[in-house]
């Protein structure tokens, strides 16, 4: 994942050159494969993978025999800039060094885009390619997988073990707030101020800080755009620091009352964030240095 470079890890570290987010991309993790000799007549299986999409090609390393089976456990980070359709080839290097394509697979766009949903684990059966007295040449050799035809576990022949899922461009621009600190600002007329991390789906995270009366302004605005979020929790408000004297809970310096606040804040801020393609608020994109698209 992107990670930004910071000269400084105090909490005032935002970054004015953070980027729009990454292109949507697939994660690919080849696991094994089982019973891959039935696919070829040799007794040397040296398999390897090749994932192929648009121009762009991707190689495992061969295979480590296990039993009946071979081991990959290779990962691989595909972004889509036109989500195209993707390809898995199965390879085996026979002894004389050349390469014979074993099997093939089509995933279609369609098919994973439905693993946004989370972590797909597949395994798919595999077809030696289908030939002709009149033409040994193999036919019909790329085969479309289709949801159907995925199984959530070993089953039996030739099978290849997948793990798959898909950021597209939505859920990468998704962020969440962590209030992890605060800090008391001394002088005449004291203050606190928390630190804030917001992190992007991508990986990015910048860091700002946050006064109460902020978020509290914030919250007022969006109330009068969106009524139902005064539902939503939200830390009270203290009016008389003097009355820390009579009552040290009633007191904005007092621990229960920084807790209580730390964490209404974050949760308030993250309900706003989950919903805020809904929410057009310069006050909120200011407030958290939201990038702009």
């Amino acid at each position: 994942m992107l990670k930004l470079k910071r000269s400084s890890s105090s909490a005032n570290t935002y970054d004015e050159n953070i980027p729009n987010t990454r292109l949507p991309y697939l994660v690919l993790k080849i696991e094994s494969g089982i019973r891959l000799g039935e696919l070829v007549d040799t007794m040397s299986l040296q398999p390897y993978i090749v994932i192929e999409s648009g121009n762009r090609s991707w190689q495992t390393q061969i295979g480590s025999p296990s039993d009946d089976s071979y081991e990959w456990g290779e990962i691989f980070e595909i972004e889509v800039e036109d989500l195209q359709p993707f390809m898995i080839h199965l390879y085996d290097k026979d002894e004389y060094g050349s390469d014979d394509i074993l099997a093939s697979l089509i995933f279609s766009r369609s098919l994973f885009e439905s693993w946004r949903s989370g972590n797909a684990n597949m395994w798919l059966k595999l077809s030696p390619p289908r030939v002709s007295i009149d033409n040994p040449t193999p036919l019909d050799i790329a085969v479309e997988v289709r949801a159907n035809q995925i199984y959530n576990s070993y089953d039996c022949g030739p099978m290849l073990h997948i793990q798959a899922s898909f950021m597209d461009a939505q859920t990468l621009k998704k962020m969440k707030v962590l209030v992890k600190n605060h800090k008391i600002k001394a002088g005449a007329n004291p203050y606190i101020y928390y630190e804030v991390s917001v992190v992007r789906n991508d990986g990015v995270e910048w860091k700002i800080e946050l006064r109460y009366s902020q978020v509290y302004a914030l919250r007022r605005e969006l109330i009068s755009i969106i009524p139902g979020l005064r539902k939503l929790p939200f830390p009270r408000k203290t009016y008389f620091d003097w009355l820390y004297f009579l009552c040290s809970s009633c007191n904005r310096f007092s621990p229960s009352i920084i807790a209580e606040r730390q964490k209404g804040m974050e949760f308030f801020l993250n309900a706003v964030l989950e919903n805020c393609a809904e929410i057009e608020s310069e006050t909120l994109n200011n407030l958290l240095k939201l990038p702009k698209d």
